[in-house]
């Protein structure tokens, strides 16, 4: 006679090769192959009466599709939610972000800012000396009372790099500031006017992330990559000196990718991989831009569409593997694979590090607590300059969010990826802090298990 068992709250069932289909569980960190009758079986029965002298029964329970309390193991989430937090905030890192201006040197259609600030971005005014030094008092401060000890300090906008006398006298005030006390400073660019930031690149050793959505070869030898369209000349020329110098601490090029642009991104990916100054000291990694119309497939997300035809361009590329994959949440579930680890991610419960300590600083003297909200004063958490003022409420509306917080998450069974999902865009949407922002995920991930195995073979190799 077998004792009865509770269905896992995190436990997902997807149909994969031929009669056999996946069971994962994003708590326990289980994932098995199991006979189609069996996942059948766990996906018909929130109760189960097991007994664990049988192989089959044993294995549900041991690998934690079944549990023998749902109370006990909400209290368990609940707990290992709580430490993972307190892990994340007893780092001795932390990071900063400047927002130097919203202004930027391009006006690429899919930015946040594009859409959202439209032409008033370029009127923006541009962070002053007077404010980069009560950034920094405010930085020292805070650092001291969480007890941190060393800070990375992130050039954010609009565009930082932007190439004007202004913008050099500011990026070397904070520069020197950063230098002074011994921290890490990076760039967030488009890499148009990269080029004349050689002097400050040589000087502060920054670690650059540079974005860029197309590549192509111009007369059949000299490469040239793009920004919404507009090719940035000398780019890919000034990245690879980058990278044979190893002048930075750090490159890192993110490319955004569509169905129509994949194939740019193959012929990247190739030249990367070919150049052994790159591969050995830079970074490349691929993100979607999404396709925001009404016309989108509900069964196949346009995520996971672009994700599907990125995985069969790379199927027969070695260098797969390297890849950074950004932006699709679900791929979180590999993480663990990715590092040699035989199971998946340890349980968050958190988004992302506006759940922690992050702090933002913009042109105007406000305090955010994610780079997403910069630029609408309505999400700014206090201001850093001419005088520090916090709102404590507001800004426990970040640092306490989880999926226990939310409602609909509490039992969700992506929560620990997922972590209630990005809060700016879901404030952005809805107008409410306390509302999940799925973005697909679900669906995403439905599919991501039905093709286990194609994913894997991209992101872990064979």
């Amino acid at each position: 006679m077998g004792e009865l068992f509770y269905r896992s709250r995190y436990t997902l069932s997807e149909p994969f090769e031929k009669d056999t289909a996946l069971l994962l569980n994003s708590f326990s960190g289980s994932v098995d192959v199991v006979e189609a009758r069996v996942a059948k079986r766990v996906k018909d029965s929130p109760q189960l009466s097991l007994d664990e002298s049988e192989d089959a029964d044993r294995m549900l329970v041991e690998r934690g599709y079944y549990v023998d309390s749902p109370d006990v193991e909400d209290a368990v989430a609940r707990a290992l939610a709580e430490r993972a937090k307190d892990a994340a905030r007893n780092s001795p890192d932390i990071k900063y972000m400047f927002g130097l201006t919203l202004r930027c040197n391009l006006a690429c259609k899919y930015c946040w800012q594009v859409v959202e600030q439209k032409k008033a971005r370029q009127k923006t005014g541009v962070m002053s000396a007077e404010q980069v030094a009560a950034a920094f008092r405010y930085i020292e401060q805070d650092m001291e009372a969480r007890g941190k000890a060393h800070a990375f300090i992130s050039l954010f906008g609009g565009e930082p790099l932007i190439d004007t006398p202004q913008f050099h006298a500011l990026v070397r005030t904070i520069g020197d500031e950063t230098l002074a006390r011994g921290h890490i400073i990076h760039f967030t660019t488009n890499g148009r006017s990269l080029a004349a930031y050689r002097e400050e690149v040589e000087r502060y050793r920054p670690s650059i992330q540079i974005s860029v959505d197309g590549f192509s070869a111009v007369n059949g030898d000299a490469e040239e990559l793009r920004r919404d369209q507009r090719a940035i000349t000398g780019l890919w020329q000034e990245i690879r000196r980058l990278a044979k110098k190893r002048a930075t601490s750090g490159l890192f090029i993110r490319f955004l990718v569509t169905p129509e642009t994949i194939h740019e991104f193959v012929a990247l990916a190739d030249q990367f991989f070919a150049d052994e100054h790159l591969s050995s000291h830079a970074h490349l990694a691929v993100a979607p831009i999404q396709n925001k119309s009404a016309k989108t497939d509900p069964e196949v997300p346009e995520k996971f569409r672009i994700l599907s035809l990125l995985s069969d361009a790379l199927a027969n590329r070695d260098y797969a593997p390297q890849i950074q994959y950004i932006d699709w949440r679900s791929l979180n579930l590999f993480a663990g694979l990715r590092a040699g680890v035989d199971e998946l991610p340890a349980p968050a419960f958190f988004h992302c590090e506006a759940n922690i300590d992050l702090t933002c600083f913009d042109q105007e003297g406000r305090l955010y607590a994610c780079y997403e909200a910069i630029g609408d004063p309505q999400m700014s958490v206090g201001r850093y300059w001419p005088e520090v003022e916090l709102d404590h409420d507001h800004l426990a509306s970040y640092r306490d969010r989880s999926a226990f917080t939310i409602e609909q998450c509490s039992s969700c069974a992506m929560s620990p990826v997922c972590g209630g999902g990005c809060e700016v865009r879901g404030y952005k949407r809805t107008g409410d802090y306390a509302l999940p922002f799925c973005d697909d995920l679900h669906q995403e991930t439905a599919l991501v298990m039905r093709n286990w195995s194609k994913m894997s073979r991209m992101l872990v190799g064979d």
